[in-house]
């Protein structure tokens, strides 16, 4: 399957009517169609956050807290997809730095309930050449 480009791809799920899963023979199931459109639209959600600080160790500090990384539906483990600018990183979703492996970006609740990207044993605002002001967005990988 071809990548698709996140900047100029939409996902458009139609209202799947009563009755349209009636006809026999059709190639999947009503509840596999249901689980696939929940599927594709997770992998679609998209979060955008602006960084509003970078600290004297390259961490970025974002303008979103749990409740916001909430609704991407992400849990500890999970990787998430960064997009700064036309540049995309991939970070694991982490509790702690310990979470991650040597060198590896995270996304992680800070200790202020804010949400920052970091990488372990190292230096995100170097890597992503972010800076205060600028905007990242957010999405599970592989989600569903």
């Amino acid at each position: 399957m071809d990548k698709l480009d996140p900047t100029t791809t939409a996902l458009v799920l139609l209202d799947l009517q009563k009755g349209i899963f009636g006809v026999a023979g059709g190639p999947h199931t009503a509840d596999q169609v249901v689980k696939n459109a929940a599927a594709l639209a997770k992998r679609f959600r998209e979060l955008r956050a602006t960084v509003v600080d970078v600290d004297r160790f390259g961490n970025l500090e974002l303008n979103v807290d749990a409740a916001e990384i909430g609704e991407l539906d992400v849990a500890p483990g999970d990787r998430v997809e960064l997009w700064f600018a036309l540049n995309p990183y991939y970070a694991v979703v982490a509790q702690t730095y310990a979470d991650a492996a040597h060198g590896e970006l995270i996304l992680y609740e800070d200790s202020y309930g804010a949400y920052s990207i970091a990488i372990r044993d190292g230096n995100a605002a170097s890597l992503t050449e972010a800076a205060a002001g600028d905007e990242v967005r957010i999405r599970l990988v592989g989600g569903g």
